[in-house]
């Protein structure tokens, strides 16, 4: 996505130049001539010299001259649809990065030791004759689920950020400013 806003500026610049050679062409190209000859009829040397001027009176390149204003305002367009769309992304993973590392740190700090000790408790209690298997299974189960999900959030946040790190790095590229606290993650 962030690769689409470097090829729609580089686009909007090509138009851009289109456009100022569009208008260059107006101008028209002096041409000056010079000559010399011998008639030998006559017995003389001859001299000749010409210039011609084009006059645009009814050419003056407005149909390419238009023609560029419109794909400039075309490139302009995809320019900034392909930089809403890379801020809506960011938008996007901030909220992912929030969401799992907010979640992320409830499971390390609460949840899974919640579970261990629920677990170590069963173990104990099994270990004494009584707790069931079933028991210390169904609590194992939920103490592996735990983790899971401690894990699971871990990587929606270590895939967030790095896909963060990537759009930054097109950012980079196209000259914004790195420090912008919208491109910040926690």
């Amino acid at each position: 996505e962030a690769h689409s806003v470097l090829e729609a500026e580089r686009a909007q610049r090509l138009e851009e130049s289109r456009l100022r050679l569009a208008r260059a062409e107006v101008i028209p190209d002096v041409t000056l001539r010079a000559g010399l000859g011998y008639d030998r009829g006559m017995d003389e040397a001859m001299v000749g010299a010409g210039v011609e001027i084009p006059i645009p009176l009814f050419n003056r390149n407005q149909g390419r001259i238009r023609e560029s204003q419109r794909l400039i305002a075309s490139a302009q367009q995809r320019n900034a649809d392909s930089r809403n769309t890379v801020q809506a992304t960011i938008a996007q993973l901030l909220q992912r990065i929030n969401e799992s590392d907010t979640l992320s740190g409830e499971y390390r700090t609460t949840l899974v030791p919640m579970a261990e000790k629920n677990l170590e408790e069963v173990l104990e209690q099994f270990a004494g004759g009584e707790a069931s298997l079933t028991d210390a299974l169904d609590t194992l189960r939920s103490y592996i689920a735990a983790r899971n999900a401690y894990l699971g959030y871990l990587r929606m946040l270590n895939t967030a950020h790095a896909e963060l790190r990537a759009i930054r790095s097109y950012d980079d590229e196209l000259g914004a400013d790195p420090s912008a606290p919208a491109h910040r993650a926690k």
